[in-house]
């Protein structure tokens, strides 16, 4: 076994990459060395190989040749070969975001990936990857400023099923194995400019570090292997303390994070970074802690504070349906069979009192005030709503039941004094609101 066969078959045992031998691997396959490196190798190893190629059709007649050669390749070990054509231009006019053509071409091909992965039933998709690439990520991720996932460089695997089985190799390793096998590759004339930043660190700055520091890369690499093992630590810390401080509906206790944690404004902000949050929106957040009712956009929802607790809601399209046919099962009976319970879900009312075809619904607004049954006076729903612990982004979803100018209920929540059963009540309506548990 060649010692780059050998290097990667171990790579692969340690980190688990290719669990079943017999399922196929999508072998991303460009025609460079890369690539038809790790495609030789695998094949090698007895693992049953798919290539996939994209044409981006960026280069003309040499994006042509990659096809060809990549093809000859695949054919050369075996290996299925499946092709898809992009056009960039299109896709960058079409992005609703400014997008570079670099971008966009790593958004297609991994796309395509997935959906080739998904219909061919594929456990993972395989890049090439190596470890001068890995030094490369890490120092651009750094010029461009970055924390610990950025510095700590590319994993041997990610969620997207996505496999880097020669992040330990170096690329005169890989190329000296093709030059022993007698394999063909091709080179892409862009890898030569130093147009882009990636290009600029590989081609000028990393030759000058291995001029004035012998042994550079070896260093690298094991940087990134001990900050890729920092990082593991970290992530795992980040979630321990993020069930401390999270309620059961998902919330986030904000006041006692702020009381106990010297480093919250860290926690506060790896716990929403998903949603879309920046270290900004985590100072306003931090700043209007007791405040209730704040919301911050985020992505595809709000972050919202509510009574010490921060928690995300999800932007919903549609609004409540305001029907009263829709929201409540209404029925009209004789007061001998009145039998009043505690379900907060159902309301009743003097049916004489009230014309119930005139009852209309709609949502909370600000000043709204409620005469409750039980109490003496006159309360904002503000408060009401406070008294029963609802959440500030439940509020907009109450169905409030009015009559003749004055609301009457707060469905599941409170109901009016107005128009209530008396003594001298004939006949009464039951409302429940639909969609809750009858006891």
């Amino acid at each position: 076994m060649h010692p780059l066969e050998h290097n990667i078959s171990g790579y692969i045992h340690r980190h688990s990459l290719i669990p079943d031998v017999g399922t196929p691997v999508i072998v991303a396959l460009s025609g460079g060395a890369d690539s038809v490196a790790l495609l030789a190798v695998l094949t090698s190893l007895g693992y049953k190989c798919v290539a996939a190629h994209c044409n981006f059709h960026l280069r003309g007649s040499e994006s042509d040749r990659d096809e060809a050669h990549a093809r000859e390749i695949s054919s050369l070990f075996g290996a299925e070969f499946h092709l898809t054509h992009f056009d960039v231009s299109a896709h960058c006019r079409q992005a609703t975001d400014s997008i570079s053509v670099e971008m966009a071409c790593r958004d297609l091909r991994y796309e395509w990936f997935e959906k080739l992965r998904t219909t061919l039933g594929a456990q993972s998709i395989a890049v090439a990857h190596h470890a001068d690439d890995n030094t490369e990520t890490m120092l651009l991720n750094l010029l461009r400023g970055c924390g610990i996932t950025g510095v700590r460089g590319m994993l041997p695997h990610n969620d997207r099923h996505i496999i880097r089985p020669m992040l330990q190799c170096y690329r005169h390793e890989i190329e000296q194995y093709l030059h022993d096998r007698h394999i063909p590759f091709v080179t892409d004339s862009t890898n030569l400019e130093s147009t882009y930043l990636r290009n600029r660190i590989r081609n000028i700055i990393m030759p000058c570090i291995r001029q004035q520091f012998p042994g550079a890369d070896d260093a690298f690499r094991h940087s990134l292997d001990i900050l890729s093992q920092n990082e593991a630590f970290y992530r795992q810390c980040i979630d321990e303390k993020r069930a401390i401080y999270t309620h059961p509906d998902s919330s986030i206790d904000l006041t006692r994070l702020l009381d106990r944690e010297p480093h919250a404004h860290l926690l506060l902000y790896e716990w929403l970074k998903p949603y879309g949050a920046t270290s900004t929106q985590i100072d306003n957040i931090i700043s209007s802690a007791h405040e209730s009712g704040k919301r911050f956009n985020v992505t595809d929802g709000q972050m919202i504070l509510d009574r010490g607790s921060i928690r995300y809601v999800k932007h919903t399209h549609g609004s409540v349906p305001l029907s009263l046919d829709t929201l409540f099962e209404i029925s009209i009976h004789d007061i001998s069979e009145f039998q009043p319970g505690r379900d907060a879900s159902v309301a009743y009312f003097d049916a004489d009192a009230l014309d119930i075809s005139a009852v209309q619904v709609r949502t909370w607004q600000h000043g709204d005030t409620l005469l409750p049954f039980g109490m003496h006076g006159r309360r904002k729903l503000s408060d009401i709503f406070s008294d029963a612990k609802i959440p500030v982004d439940r509020k907009a979803a109450i169905p409030i039941a009015v009559y003749d100018g004055n609301i009457i209920w707060v469905a599941g929540v409170r109901a009016s004094r107005l128009y209530a059963v008396t003594d001298q009540t004939k006949r009464f309506i039951k409302m429940r609101l639909r969609g809750q548990d009858k006891n």
